[in-house]
């Protein structure tokens, strides 16, 4: 009996002292949670907030913007000083536009130890407590009013890089001329450090974060790639007293020179030249439209493309997209030509190499060279030959029209016609030896025939006599 007493007075001691430990926890989580919750019920910054050194705790927002515009409006009306080499520009940051969002700023500050749970909460104030928080007011400006004053700084500093270039004249000789690298203003950096130059008290003056910045095309990267030798050139002549139509090969040419394809890239002729438009310097002159010769913008352009499709067959590289005209062009033999319209047809050539290339486009008098400079890494080859061959040619159809001008029986040519052809281009690949080791297939092309015109004389009927009398 005296055994089973004990053991319910220590069964009873332990439900006791269960139940007292339970308490204690369930209050210390109740003071926990009243705790969190009473911070984070209260509409006032919590402990260890500050903006720009300056301590918000216990402020309600509203009161925390008001705050912070005395004390830091007076910093925008003080002068700032901007420097970089022998350009320097000194400003009174508020008349330029800049200004601080003291209830944004307020709002920021309010927000620390206010996200997540009611333990997140919690445990957020206790590190404010024990490591506060210094927030880095931003300073801000109007969109337009940052670019404008950002356009006048760039204008001082910023200096474009030049690529390094290569000229390539009709006897493939390679003439090099050293580029030169740029600096550009870092802007967000910039703005950053303005922010904080704005607000400091000393030292009111900042170096502009200005970058390098180093061309597309270096010295370096012209040794690196291998841009040492004019892999081909192709070169065609044009009227230069054609002047719009001159202007308009100069303008193209300029602007297909200086591309640098990379290994296994397309090139677009469309893309790097660019719309042709009188405000890139196109002029009007003549243009093939359906075998007719009209005045359209940019004639000539063909001529440039035209050079670019032979300098790159020439070099045994692969053609993804090439057009002929409708009828054959005087400046290359038919199979060779490569047609080219704004918006739609386009020429489109991809290099093979392992290396980059470099296309060279250049106008002296009445030639343009179009070259491709690179690393030549077939050893077998030496040359290539482009060999055209008319497969067929279609005779001109011939229109006959009466004419009364003409006496009957009487003919006369007025248009003698055209032929058409079809023609096949293949790619000849010759040794040191000049052997022929490999010919390719690389298009067919056809040219539509013009009919001939033949006025053909027609007696006219004679006049209809009318009877004597037939009027009375």
């Amino acid at each position: 009996m005296c055994g089973g007493k004990k053991q319910k007075d220590s069964a009873g001691r332990m439900r006791r002292s269960g139940r007292r430990f339970f308490t204690g926890v369930i209050a210390v989580f109740l003071l926990f949670c009243f705790s969190a919750s009473g911070w984070h019920g209260r509409k006032v910054i919590l402990e260890g907030v500050s903006i720009a050194g300056i301590p918000l705790s216990g402020l309600q927002p509203e009161e925390a913007a008001v705050f912070l515009s005395h004390r830091l409006e007076f910093l925008l009306e003080r002068r700032v000083e901007l420097r970089d080499n022998n350009f320097v520009f000194g400003f009174i940051p508020s008349r330029c536009g800049f200004y601080l969002d003291y209830p944004e700023l307020a709002a920021e500050a309010f927000a620390q130890g206010r996200a997540g749970s009611i333990f997140l909460r919690w445990r957020q104030r206790r590190a404010l407590r024990l490591q506060p928080v210094n927030l880095v007011p931003a300073v801000k400006i109007g969109p337009r009013l940052q670019e404008e004053f950002l356009g006048y700084i760039e204008r001082q500093v910023n200096v474009e890089p030049v690529n390094a270039d290569l000229l390539v004249d009709q006897e493939g000789k390679i003439r090099t001329i050293p580029g030169r690298s740029g600096r550009r203003l870092e802007r967000e950096e910039f703005f950053s450090a303005l922010s904080r130059v704005i607000l400091a008290e000393d030292n009111r003056c900042l170096e502009l974060p200005v970058k390098q910045v180093e061309p597309a095309l270096s010295g370096e990267k012209i040794k690196e790639w291998g841009l040492t030798r004019a892999l081909t050139y192709f070169s065609t002549r044009f009227n230069p007293q054609e002047e719009e139509r001159s202007q308009n090969i100069r303008t193209a040419a300029c602007a297909l020179h200086g591309a640098v394809v990379f290994p296994g890239q397309e090139l677009s002729f469309n893309r790097r030249v660019g719309p042709r438009v009188p405000e890139k310097g196109y002029r009007e002159a003549p243009i093939l439209y359906e075998g007719e010769l009209i005045p359209g913008t940019g004639g000539g352009v063909c001529q440039v493309s035209t050079a670019l499709y032979n300098a790159w067959l020439l070099a045994g590289f692969p053609v993804t997209k090439r057009f002929n005209h409708t009828v054959p062009v005087s400046y290359v033999e038919m199979g060779r030509d490569a047609a080219v319209v704004d918006g739609g047809q386009d020429l489109v050539v991809v290099n093979p190499l392992f290396t980059p290339v470099f296309i060279s486009a250049h106008v002296e008098a009445d030639l343009l060279t179009v070259a491709v400079v690179g690393k030549q890494e077939d050893k077998r080859v030496a040359t290539y030959l482009l060999e055209p061959k008319v497969v067929q040619t279609i005779s001109p159809p011939e229109t006959r029209v009466e004419d009364t001008a003409l006496a009957p029986g009487e003919e006369f040519l007025a248009e003698t016609g055209r032929a058409g052809y079809t023609v096949e281009l293949w790619r000849l690949a010759l040794d040191s030896t000049g052997q022929v080791i490999d010919r390719e297939f690389i298009s067919r092309s056809s040219y539509q025939p013009a009919p001939r015109l033949l006025k053909i004389g027609k007696k006219t009927p004679p006049a209809r006599e009318e009877p004597e009398g037939a009027g009375e």
